[in-house]
């Protein structure tokens, strides 16, 4: 059944064709993207209907759901592929990390720590295990269980970025330095690390540090905008007006994202 809100994003579109093209067009994308999602839940179905044992469609039924937001079908779907194999990675992880953005973390602990009694020695799963201890403000466990990940792979990069995480927020910054480079020398385009390694030597004062790593950021990914918003702030920080202004401006100019940013970066140029 299509999203009860369809017609109604098509018939938006139209009224503003002509007033804001650039708006018209996002949002008759966005209402062809809902007709696809729409045609794959059929598609996949139908497929069910012929074979009620198709993981593969079952799998895709309930990404799908999950994409439009209907986490109640997501989840009923991933419980029944668990019921057929209930050691199954790819539908368990994805149903761990599920129920952990839900807020019910409970249930995802029990499925995470399922799922490792019948895939010993997985790193995703302690990897799913230590983000699901690190929602539920239990950092002594998150950091056992992701520090199991570099002892089963010393080249989990992942692994060793959220040790720095934890470290980070637990104001070890030398240590969350060492942890972001490890992820780094296991993985040198994991942007993510690079990024956070920028904020912990810009919490040490190490400037300099921080701007290298800000600006590989944006030579592996020119799209990680926020790595604008950070140069623009150190350069703030660091009293040079004009390259903070450069930077809040693409960042404004850019970002997608949450609008305060938008609105802070706005009123830092303000400032200078």
């Amino acid at each position: 059944m299509a999203p009860s809100h369809l017609p109604a994003t098509r018939d938006l579109a139209a009224l503003l064709e002509g007033e804001s093209e650039t708006e018209a067009q996002l949002l008759a994308q966005r209402a062809q993207q809902l007709d696809q999602l729409v045609g794959q839940i059929a598609a996949y179905e139908q497929s069910l209907y012929d074979s009620p044992e198709d993981t593969e469609a079952r799998l895709g039924l309930a990404q799908t759901y999950r994409v439009l937001g209907k986490t109640t079908d997501a989840i009923a779907q991933y419980r029944a592929l668990l019921s057929i194999d209930p050691g199954q990675l790819s539908s368990g992880l994805q149903l761990c990390q599920l129920l952990a953005q839900l807020g019910r973390l409970e249930e995802a602990r029990v499925l995470a720590s399922d799922l490792l009694e019948r895939n010993p020695n997985q790193t995703e799963i302690y990897l799913a295990l230590g983000n699901i201890h690190r929602m539920a403000q239990r950092p002594q466990e998150a950091r056992q269980a992701f520090s199991k990940t570099v002892e089963i792979n010393p080249s989990y990069a992942q692994g060793w970025n959220n040790l720095g995480n934890l470290s980070l927020v637990g104001d070890e910054l030398q240590q969350a330095v060492d942890y972001f480079r490890k992820a780094i020398d296991a993985d040198h385009n994991y942007v993510e690390a690079h990024f956070n390694l920028g904020n912990a030597y810009r919490q040490l004062e190490e400037f300099d540090e921080a701007r290298d790593s800000f600006e590989e950021v944006l030579r592996i990914d020119p799209g990680f905008i926020r790595a604008h918003y950070a140069l623009g702030n150190l350069h703030e920080r660091t009293g040079r007006s004009d390259a903070a202004k450069k930077d809040y401006s693409t960042f404004i100019q850019k970002w997608r994202g949450d609008p305060k940013m938008t609105a802070a970066a706005q009123e830092a140029i303000g400032r200078l």
